[in-house]
């Protein structure tokens, strides 16, 4: 039974990339099909029933779901093991460090987040345009708030608000200086929380809290700045490759390659220091590509 193994089925895609490969004799028949399945609840229940999974393809997993299944089944998990301080943080668009220019990947997105979010006139679309991050935000919000418990309320910065209150579907919105009352079995969604962690905080009281897509770290390190807050679903960029971490899975180091796939190079059982997995991930690119591993070299444009 599958589906006692896994009960979210919107995660079960995912569940099927971790899986090992058959082998190639096996013919297509119900008895092998009832051969993978059982090989499926095996593979699951050895790894608790949560596969680790992977970090989401570059930059696919922006657009075809799998970043919304990732930290949704994520945040699930962690509901599932007791913990109620969460973070959540990776690029809310797909290369965001060209998102001032507007690459064509950026644009794309944009679009997807319009419709998403009903505001595909052009009179609103232009709005999404002129600050994509914050309503890409807003986008991930009403997305992970199906996964957090009891009634969601949302604070945001009141920069943000704006694209905020386009959320709907009874979320509500205030602005981080304000009291926001959230119920202790609800959520406080705290969406882009820089220099608001102990605020938020504190206003949570024994609420479940999930911060989401902080801008930029408050440390040198992986995560917010309050030791206390998991971090369930984390993709960063680092010099060279990337950081992933879906709860409860290890912690990844991925090399990202001049074609602009990347390859695992590390796990780490407890989270590293970011200097750590840097460190890591550049000497891994080095020793494979010397100085030919940039991004932006000629020939690579594809890649933003």
């Amino acid at each position: 039974d599958v589906q006692a193994v896994v009960p979210d089925v919107a995660a079960f895609a995912d569940v099927l990339e971790a899986l090992p490969p058959l082998p190639a004799e096996i013919e297509p028949s119900l008895e092998a099909a009832a051969g993978a399945g059982a090989a499926a609840v095996a593979f699951l229940a050895s790894q608790g029933g949560r596969p680790q999974g992977k970090m989401p393809e570059l930059f696919d997993g922006w657009f075809s779901g799998q970043i919304t299944r990732q930290a949704t089944a994520a945040i699930r998990a962690a509901r599932a093991d007791g913990i109620t301080k969460m973070e959540v943080n990776f690029p809310p668009v797909p290369n965001l460090e060209e998102v001032s220019f507007g690459t064509v990947l950026n644009q794309k997105f944009q679009v997807l987040v319009s419709k998403d979010l009903g505001l595909a006139d052009k009179k609103n679309y232009m709005s999404v345009k002129r600050d994509p991050v914050a309503y890409a935000n807003a986008l991930w919000a009403r997305r992970f708030a199906s996964a957090c418990p009891g009634a969601v309320t949302i604070v945001q910065n009141a920069a943000d608000l704006s694209a905020g209150k386009r959320l709907g579907g009874g979320v509500k919105e205030t602005g981080m200086l304000s009291r926001a009352s959230v119920g202790q079995r609800g959520t406080l969604l705290a969406v882009n929380p820089v220099g608001r962690w102990s605020q938020v905080d504190q206003q949570a009281k024994d609420a479940t809290v999930l911060m989401l897509n902080s801008a930029f770290s408050e440390g040198y390190d992986l995560g917010g700045p309050l030791g206390e807050y998991e971090q369930v679903y984390l993709l960063r960029r680092v010099s060279k490759g990337w950081v992933y971490r879906g709860y409860p899975g290890k912690w990844q180091a991925y090399l990202e390659r001049p074609d602009g796939g990347v390859e695992l190079v590390e796990e780490y059982a407890e989270k590293p220091k970011l200097r750590e997995v840097a460190e890591c991930v550049r000497k891994a690119s080095f020793d494979k590509y010397g100085i030919f591993n940039d991004r932006y070299a000629k020939g690579f444009g594809g890649r933003v």
